[in-house]
């Protein structure tokens, strides 16, 4: 009786994992499926373009957050939704039917537009909300959602949003930089050239040189990498959700100063030693060094603003007090007070 209870038991178990690796199957297959060539396109011009490199980090970090949420999911999957009522019980499966029908449909209509990637990857994490609702319900799909809602990051900023604030990162990082140099005794002049807002130099020997502060030097394909590892540290941070804001508002400002610390280098080396240095520097310490100097400033930062503070160790000696002598007032190896002398 005992062994057919635990064949049957050992039935359940391997039966419910092919269960989930099914539905796991299921989803991956059609997230392959209809976004292959999609996903193709975006890693090819992930490894050409500074404005699209932060993608190749989305996987690994997808990954490691679905790796952090396993024993959470894993709970989640026990968890009965059977309330009784038809439609209270069936709830996640018709919300996830609809956001799989959005999803297919923005993006049978974004095929015929002018920016069908955009399209397509904007409804990559709602098709993947979708069939994980369709496939789990709701239990599984609060623990997966933000991995789901970080998927949007795939998407390649548009155009105009990188000109629109590329371009005021510019203007801000060229009026920063350039009265840096102002402070610091560089003969500079600020200037627009062509919309884009030019710094000229003269030098010791009298000759001019110049530098345009566009928007690839405005710090924007820099800012947008760092918020995604800002979001990965906030989110792994333990504590309070203020602390988790206050990276980010920490984070933002901070990367502005560090391309105008990083553009007013460049300029200065181009005072004293020459465009050739300057450019050299320029192609060196680009977007993605300034990003990872960024994420690794503020994961410093955070851990020196909240990490609990480890709690002293107790003294041997005056532990324990009782055992002390009367006479003692005060511990003579920590200088912990017993008893205050009476006056």
């Amino acid at each position: 009786m005992q062994s057919k209870t635990s064949s049957g038991l050992f039935f359940s178990i391997n039966q419910h994992k092919l269960s989930i690796a099914l539905k796991l199957s299921a989803i991956s297959i059609s997230i392959i499926a209809l976004y292959a060539q999609d996903l193709l396109i975006i890693l090819n011009n992930a490894l050409q373009d500074d404005s699209s490199f932060h993608i190749l980090a989305i996987p690994f970090l997808f990954a490691y957050f679905l790796y952090r949420k396993r024993k959470m999911v894993n709970a989640a999957l026990h968890q009965s939704n059977n309330t009784g009522n038809f439609f209270l019980t069936h709830f996640g499966l018709i919300v996830g039917i609809l956001l799989c029908a959005t999803a297919i449909l923005t993006y049978w209509y974004g095929s015929y537009t002018f920016t069908p990637l955009e399209y397509h990857m904007v409804t990559l994490p709602v098709l993947v909300a979708g069939l994980t609702l369709v496939m789990f319900d709701f239990p599984v799909f609060k623990q997966l959602i933000f991995p789901i809602i970080f998927l949007i990051f795939l998407t390649p900023p548009p155009a105009e949003f990188l000109y629109a604030v590329g371009s005021t990162l510019s203007n801000l990082s060229a009026i920063a930089a350039n009265s840096l140099a102002n402070l610091f005794g560089m003969a500079s002049v600020l200037s627009d050239s062509y919309g884009s807002p030019m710094i000229t130099l003269t030098r010791p020997d009298q000759t001019m040189m110049s530098f345009s502060v566009d928007v690839a030097c405005s710090g924007i394909y820099s800012l947008i990498g760092f918020v995604i590892f800002a979001l990965f540290i906030a989110y792994i941070t333990r504590g309070k959700i203020r602390n988790k804001f206050a990276i980010l508002v920490i984070g933002i400002p901070m990367i502005i100063l560090l391309n105008v610390l990083r553009i007013t280098t460049i300029v200065a080396l181009g005072y004293y030693y020459g465009d050739a240095l300057a450019l050299e520097v320029f192609h060196t310490f680009g977007a993605t060094v300034l990003m990872f100097v960024g994420t690794l400033l503020l994961f410093v930062i955070t851990e020196k603003l909240f990490k609990k503070p480890e709690p002293l160790p107790s003294c041997p000696t005056c532990a324990d007090p009782s055992v002390l002598p009367k006479s003692k007032q005060y511990c003579l190896d920590c200088g912990k007070i017993f008893s205050h002398p009476q006056l």
